[in-house]
């Protein structure tokens, strides 16, 4: 082989290494819309990889857009930050929870906007605000039982 055979055949791969890294960079790059809920909107009906923080009630939340699978858009919501108790904070902040949407559900809505988002995902944060409704609504269950239990209780000799 001569001096311009491997000329030609280490340029031939670099830049066959060249497009590679291009397309990994593109495959792996994730759009920042940080607070511009326009610009995740329009990533996110699109299923595009995209991610932003949005306040969602008392709460400061990440979403990012992950990607699709078999007809569905796969979105990660992750807690930041929560105005709510002391110790609700401590069992919410932080956590997050894989989302699973049709991608007609998606085309002209806003995940931010979505009633129940909970119920199309899994994962920590989805376990947690289940367990403290079921504490709150065992709470209120105990209290108002005691209270219905002592007002029978009031007619009645021992």
């Amino acid at each position: 082989m001569e001096k311009g055979d491997n000329f030609k055949t280490n340029l031939y791969i670099l830049g066959i290494l060249f497009v590679v890294l291009i397309v990994l960079i593109v495959i792996a790059y994730t759009k920042d819309c940080g607070s511009d809920r326009e610009c995740f909107d329009k990533g996110l009906n699109k299923c595009s990889k995209v991610k932003g923080e949005f306040v969602k009630g008392d709460s400061f939340m990440k979403y990012e857009v992950i990607g699709k699978r078999n007809d569905k858009c796969i979105l990660r919501v992750t807690m930041l930050e929560s105005s709510s108790e002391p110790n609700i904070k401590k069992v919410l902040v932080g956590k997050g929870m894989v989302c699973e949407f049709s991608l007609d559900m998606l085309k002209d809505t806003s995940v931010v906007e979505i009633d129940n988002l909970e119920s199309y995902c899994s994962g920590p944060l989805k376990e947690a605000l289940l367990k403290m409704n079921v504490d709150r609504l065992y709470s209120f269950i105990i209290n108002n039982l005691g209270e219905g239990v002592a007002k029978n209780l009031e007619g009645t000799s021992l």
